[in-house]
């Protein structure tokens, strides 16, 4: 912004008797020449009563000159005395340069004054400064010799090469119509179109608030600068708007206020860029019956700063307001007023982000709120910030509130409601958010940085099962309980997470994500740090990484799970759980880990199908496929010694119509018998055959099996011991099939595309795929209608990992698993 000062006040200096009242003159030429500007008066005081000299004939005269690269208008101005003095006026002649004053002096026992009104001046060829001086004259005055300015200061300001620079006048008094051309310097109206600079200029002479530049019309321009001893106000009538691209800047003892008109109404400024006001923010009269409107609607960030007062404006209906809009993001860096000078409160509404530059700045006043964007707050709680005396609404669907003090809280005593829409804890690392009051957080809760402290009160995500709230988690821990809302089926950390701890330092989550749509609820979570206990049942857990093991030992704390508002502790909805811990003593090797759960003092028990532990020995990550029911979640181990049945191969072979289903076991000690099952889709398992073990055996054995039945199958093998326990190998894969049909991918193993071909009676018109990864979870899921015969069907995989997915096909009462290896 083209910023430029303007000095508007006259100063009174004497010399030797006299005193000289020197006005200033300041202006900005828009062609050279430019037009013509009035000067204050120029006003000689005697002191002495000899000051003016009586000496030498009558007529006396006095010559002033124009200032280089200005003139004077000819013909204008006049000089008059004071009545009853010594001096009387003879005559007054102003040419281009000069001005020639005739006087007669009398007597010299009077005090006498001159004043001269009304010069013109123009600057001639090019922006300049200077001062009228006196150049000649015969009449003598004591101190006004020749050489002596009797100006402070006359300059010009050049405008040729900022066409968009648009300054009021500072020589005219009272209210200055926007609309009215005679108020610009350059005798043109700002245009509406965003492109001019406005300048308020303050006026010559002593400042006055009715000096005032008044928008009695819209106006949309690129910036407004109020400059000291100027005012800017709303005109008479309400329904005007001041829409401001870029910064409105009040300067010292300016201001925005609005004058007391005898009409009422509703105006409003809009600003795109910076508010900074050094100056006041006013409403003059006792009964002024305007609202004024301030409007944020940036679209980059913007700041509220100055050493100025911030206050509403306009006494109205109450219904003046400071507006962020839903663009708008904007840093408070100094406290504002929500009432006007005569207590009347205004509203700040926030649909947009309200920022504060430090602890001590705030809203306070009479005023209300209406919070339905974004805040970030800097004290340790909302009301810090926020010491409105009206009403406060926080809307819980479309509201956030940051919270970045390492001390944070809310409770019911510093924040409007509990219930609130999305929050933030960003307390930083070392930081907590305490919970005092149990909370709902009906949106999002975005763990940033820092600790949850819920002491035994609840923090809820969600607020019902059509709205159940999602966790934005990057950092930190919540100690205590949080409830989660669920409703259909769910997947991964927003929907599902629980990021608990023990005792704030060490992690405990929880992660629950329904394959099996639930009929709704809510489960609370608690890590509870009491040992589990050893009422267990001994289950048998099959491994990839370490063969079976046997559970025998149990974790020193779990995981308390309360279902409500629709779930129950018995229902049958398969969901997957993960459990994920962090300095666990208590296991003895990291393949030997497993999720066990109970139901009230039951025993413990396995639900679900088992996944290797991804984690490590004390800080694992345990997940179960297909759990159903709800209460204790716990980790659990083996001894680190698999079960004593070392399997070499298990493998399928297509023969004819038939199935050889064969494996080799290289060692079996205690062996009692293999349990052979078959499965069409994977999960639902037929037994087969059981066939007698070795039981003690050092050498190779192999065993086999024929299946005359050649479907596209699945095979998995359950090797029992003399004692009872059991080891569970598979599945595999058949891949055999008649001749009449058959669906299969091509080519498998593949890479970024493959083809998925279908050709089978069973499966005929609407029908869906689910894509599941080596965890259970689905990754991608397409819907595809068939037609008889062979269905083919291009499947784009360049955005999965590298490994091996199951690929089932649902139609009806009809479903096929196939595995397919992306690599």
């Amino acid at each position: 912004m083209l910023s430029i000062l303007f000095l508007v006040i006259s100063t009174s200096v004497s010399f030797g008797q006299v005193t000289i009242v020197k006005p200033t003159l300041s202006f900005g030429a828009c062609s050279f020449p430019s037009s013509y500007h009035p000067l204050e008066n120029i006003v000689i005081i005697e002191n002495v009563r000899d000051d003016f000299s009586a000496a030498g004939a009558n007529p006396k005269s006095i010559e002033l000159t124009a200032p280089d690269n200005f003139e004077f208008k000819p013909g204008t101005g006049f000089a008059v005395v004071n009545l009853g003095g010594n001096l009387s006026m003879v005559s007054f002649n102003c040419t281009a340069t000069t001005v020639t004053i005739e006087y007669d002096c009398v007597d010299v026992n009077l005090n006498d004054k001159m004043t001269i009104i009304g010069l013109e001046i123009r600057a001639i060829n090019e922006a300049s400064s200077g001062n009228i001086t006196k150049t000649g004259g015969t009449g003598i005055i004591n101190g006004l010799s020749v050489g002596e300015s009797l100006t402070e200061n006359i300059s010009s300001t050049d405008f040729t090469m900022t066409p968009d620079y648009y300054s009021t006048v500072n020589y005219r008094q009272g209210f200055l119509s926007w609309s009215d051309a005679s108020t610009w310097e350059c005798g043109v109206v700002p245009p509406n179109d965003g492109s001019a600079t406005v300048y308020v200029k303050g006026y010559q002479g002593e400042y006055n608030t009715q000096n005032c530049l008044i928008f009695d019309q819209d106006a949309f321009v690129q910036s407004v600068e109020i400059s000291q001893f100027a005012n800017l106000s709303p005109g008479d009538g309400g329904g005007k708007t001041l829409t401001i691209q870029d910064d409105l800047m009040i300067g010292e003892n300016a201001s925005l206020r609005n004058i007391d008109w005898s009409s009422s109404g509703m105006n409003t400024v809009k600003i795109g860029g910076d508010f900074v006001n050094n100056g006041s923010m006013a409403t003059d009269g006792f009964s002024n019956a305007y609202n004024l409107s301030i409007e944020f609607n940036g679209t980059s960030t913007q700041n509220i700063s100055g050493s100025g007062s911030f206050r509403m404006i306009g006494s109205g209906a109450g219904q003046s307001s400071l507006i962020i809009d839903s663009t708008a993001d904007v840093t408070l860096a100094s406290t504002f007023r929500t009432n006007d000078d005569n207590g009347v409160p205004g509203s700040v509404i926030i649909n947009g982000i309200i920022r504060f530059s430090d602890e001590s700045i705030v809203f306070n006043g009479l005023g209300s709120l209406e919070l339905n964007g974004y805040t970030e707050l800097k004290t340790s709680t909302f009301n810090d910030h926020y010491q409105l005396l009206g009403t406060k609404n926080i809307n819980p669907s479309t509201s956030t509130i940051e919270f970045t003090n390492s001390a944070s809280s809310i409770s019911t005593t510093n924040i409007p409601t509990t219930t609130l829409g999305s929050v933030v804890s960003n307390v930083g690392s070392g930081g907590e958010l305490n919970i005092v009051n149990n909370t709902i957080i009906s949106e999002t809760l975005t763990m940033q940085s820092g600790n949850i402290n819920t002491f035994s009160n609840t923090i809820s995500i969600g607020s019902s099962t059509s709205n159940i709230g999602s966790l934005n988690y990057q950092s930190g821990y919540i100690d205590g309980i949080l409830k989660r809302w669920f409703s259909g089926t769910n997947s991964g950390s927003s929907s599902g997470l629980y990021p608990l701890s023990k005792n704030g330092t060490q992690k405990r989550f929880v992660t629950v994500e329904y394959t099996e749509a639930t009929d709704g609820g809510s489960v609370k979570a608690e890590w509870i740090n009491s040992a589990m206990g050893y009422n267990l049942n001994t289950d048998t857990i099959s491994t990839n990484c370490n063969g079976s093991f046997i559970i025998e030992n149990t974790d020193n704390g779990y995981w308390e799970m309360t279902p409500n508002d629709g779930i129950t502790t018995s229902e049958n909805k398969s969901y997957n759980i993960t459990l994920e811990g962090e300095g666990l003593l208590s296991l003895v090797d990291e393949c030997h880990v497993t999720a066990i759960k109970r139901v009230g003092s039951d025993p413990w028990v396995v639900s679900g199908t088992h996944v290797d532990n991804s984690g490590s020995i004390t800080n694992p990550v345990s997940k179960r496929i297909g759990a159903s029911g709800w209460s204790n979640w716990g980790f659990a181990g083996g001894s680190g010694t698999p079960l004593p049945v070392e399997l070499s191969y298990f493998n399928t072979q297509c023969e004819d119509e038939n199935v050889n289903i064969s494996w080799v076991t290289q060692s079996e000690y205690n062996s009692s018998h293999f349990e052979l099952q078959k499965s069409r889709d994977g999960f639902t398992w037929e037994t087969l055959e059981s066939i007698s073990a070795a039981g003690m055996s050092n050498a190779e054995i192999l065993y086999s099996y024929i299946d005359s039945e050649a479907y596209d199958c699945y095979y998995k093998l359950i090797q029992y011991d003399m004692d009872g326990k059991t080891e569970v190998f598979g599945p595999v894969h058949s891949g055999c099939s008649n001749q009449n049909s058959f669906i299969t991918t091509h080519p498998n193993p593949s890479s970024d595309s493959f083809n998925l071909i279908i050709n089978d009676s069973k499966f005929f018109g609407q029908s869906q795929v689910e894509y599941y990864d080596t965890q259970g979870k689905i990754v991608l899921r397409d819907d595809l209608h068939l037609k008889d015969g062979i269905n083919l069907f291009v499947i784009d995989s360049s955005a999965l990992k590298k490994g091996t997915y199951m690929i089932r096909i649902i139609n009806n009462k009809h479903q096929k698993v196939l595995k397919h290896i992306i690599e």
